[in-house]
């Protein structure tokens, strides 16, 4: 099923509560986790992500765009995350997240930069249950969509077995939302789009409803 996870890094950092609230019972959230070295952005940390998962009803998926994500991932199993993505270039032996996820009970990703090529996942299919497909990059200019990465949601869809969902993050606009679903990709990560709107809960319910319509 095609879904919208809307990230919490583009919701205003003072407000995090109420602007959950405004998603008017929305069944999914991202977590968009950045620690400064592995990226140049900060966003929040495990003590917001704890806070953040006691208060919110909506699965919760953690993008870990971090040097050490074996760090982080015992702590977000434990505080209710349900899905973790972490990328495959900050993880020398990718099996080792992935299989604790799972044994846990989480779902498990692995997330790619625009330089990596999905293939270098295909070893760890069996330890998967989808891939995350960034669609910008810190830039310097706004992490603006890059329209490049529609070719890579094609071949992640072409390689990888049908059970893998294939999410994507970075830069998704209500303009490029159809042409990502179209080229594979079974949850977009929406961040401005939702909180930008003057009604986060309608916009939401909207671009679901879009999203749904164009089931693959």
């Amino acid at each position: 099923m095609n879904r919208i996870d809307p990230s919490l890094a583009s919701a205003d950092p003072l407000r995090l509560a109420e602007q959950i609230g405004q998603l008017e019972g929305h069944p999914f959230l991202h977590l968009d986790m950045e620690d400064g070295n592995f990226v140049p952005n900060l966003t929040f940390g495990l003590k917001t992500v704890q806070a953040v998962a006691a208060y919110a009803d909506q699965e919760l998926d953690a993008h870990l765009m971090v040097t050490d994500p074996g760090g982080y991932i015992e702590t977000l199993l434990d505080a209710g995350v349900q899905r973790i993505a972490f990328h495959i270039e900050a993880a020398p032996y990718p099996a080792v997240y992935l299989n604790r996820i799972r044994e846990r009970g989480g779902k498990a990703g692995l997330a790619f930069n625009c330089m990596e090529p999905v293939e270098s996942a295909l070893p760890y299919e069996d330890s998967l249950d989808y891939v995350l497909i960034m669609t910008s990059e810190p830039d310097g200019r706004g992490q603006a969509f890059n329209p490049r990465m529609l070719e890579k949601i094609r071949r992640a869809r072409a390689v990888f077995s049908d059970r893998i969902e294939i999410m994507a993050d970075g830069g998704i606009s209500e303009e490029r939302m159809d042409e990502v679903l179209e080229a594979g990709a079974d949850i977009l990560v929406m961040g401005r789009a939702v909180w930008g709107a003057r009604t986060p809960g309608s916009k939401i319910r909207e671009l679901t409803e879009r999203a749904e319509r164009r089931e693959r």
